[in-house]
Parts: structure tokens; sequence; C-alpha cells
């Protein structure tokens, strides 16, 4: 016997529905809770880790299929919820939406999206580990800046995200995530930073390797990006929310 609640899921836009079972499902799982601050620790246990996120399968009937933090290509332009859910594939914007959902599913009050940008002057952020090869500037005219060798998308070992031991991408203009109660969570590698200076920078130090400029070359206004390899005392990532 079918009840009325799966006829609604079932027969009404399923694949907004399939794509609604999972965030409910993520956002309810394994919690009695009663409180707000219970919600969001529950909900974020299903993701904490990283803990290898799962989606429903209409096929199975069951939460078996795997959803990735850029597993390949045909995933590093999907940015919502939907795209996550529908191609198993989602760059960190996808991710932050998808855990956002959960939490407003528990009607939790004040969850925003989250960006974590590159200080200073600098125009993006590498995330570990990037290898870097030996430099052949001139220091004199580089200083501290270096090209990273190689396809920095494989070979070498990264941070692991979600059903991803290495994520096949790791140069980025941003980091996004969710900010709420305090405290920043980072879905796509299980990750959370409480929102404070000792934190922030322990986050950073413990994530980033490489920072991006753009060194300018002739004929003016052709530009190489350039990256430099993290150093001791360099500043912390920009959060904001």
């Amino acid at each position: 016997m079918t009840s009325e609640n799966e006829v609604f899921i079932t027969l009404d836009d399923p694949a907004g529905a399939t794509d609604y079972r999972t965030v409910l499902y993520l956002a309810t799982k394994g919690s009695l809770a009663t409180t707000e601050s219970a919600c969001i620790t529950d909900t974020w246990a299903n993701f904490s880790g990283p803990a290898n996120v799962h989606a429903w399968d209409e096929t199975s009937k069951l939460y078996l299929r795997d959803l990735h933090y850029y597993q390949d290509s045909t995933g590093h332009g999907n940015t919502t919820t939907a795209e996550l859910l529908d191609e198993q594939d989602g760059t960190c914007n996808a991710w932050a939406d998808f855990l956002n959902e959960c939490f407003l599913a528990n009607n939790i009050s004040g969850s925003a999206i989250a960006t974590a940008d590159e200080p200073g002057t600098w125009w993006g952020l590498g995330v570990k580990n990037i290898g870097f090869g030996t430099p052949t500037y001139d220091p004199g005219i580089w200083g501290r800046f270096c090209y990273v060798t190689g396809d920095l998308d494989t070979g070498v070992t990264g941070l692991a995200g979600q059903n991803m031991d290495t994520p096949a991408a790791k140069l980025f203009n941003y980091h996004r995530m969710v900010y709420v109660g305090g405290t920043y969570y980072d879905p796509a590698y299980g990750k959370t930073i409480a929102d404070n200076s000792t934190a922030k920078k322990a986050y950073t130090d413990a994530s980033v390797d490489a920072w991006n400029d753009v060194q300018y070359r002739y004929p003016p206004g052709y530009d190489i990006p350039v990256w430099s390899e993290v150093e001791v005392g360099d500043p912390a990532l920009d959060f904001s929310h």
C-alpha cells in the first residue's frame, strides 16, 4: 500500500521529488534533535569527515548514489543542489547550496552561504597538496613566485573531499561554505572553522599550499598566472558571510 506522502513524492515532479528526498534524509538522518543547535550538529554529522555522502537511487530505492566533489570535468560547472544530486558531481558552490538546503529543511535560522577568499593582493588559492617544481626564474625579478609544474589535477595526493580521495581540481578563485551559529561549515571537505582568527589561520595552514598572483609580461596587457608557495607568516584566508 502506498501512503499519501509516497504518492506526492513519486508522482508530483519525480525528478525534483528525488532531490528533496535526499535533502530531507540528510537533514534528519540519525537525529532525534529538538533544538536548533542539536539539528545543526546532527545534520552536519552526515557531511563531516568528509562522510562520503550518498543520494537516493530511484532504481534500488536506497541511498547508494555517490555524490562527488570535483570528480571530473563534467561536474565542474555544477553549482546548485539539483545539479549536484542529478549528476553526482559538483563544485564547492553546489556543496554549500546542498548543506544550506539541509539546514533550511530543519528551519535553521540565519544559515547563509559563506566565502573564503585569498588574502591581500593575491588572486587565487591552491589547495594542498601541490607539487612545486624547481623555479627557473630570476629571483631578482620574480621574487618568491614560480610556476607549478605538471597537471595539478592528478599525480599528487590532495586533501580528501566528498567521495574523492583527491578532488580533480586544486586551484580556485575562492571557496564556498555555509555559516551559521558562529561556525563555518565546509561540506566539500567535511571540515568546520570557528569564527575566530586562530581557527581561521589553522584552517588555512592545513588546507592551502599556494597563492596565485598575475605576473605581467610583454607585450603590455599579456599576463600569465604564477603561483607562489605558502610561507610561514602568510595571512589567513579572508572569510565572509
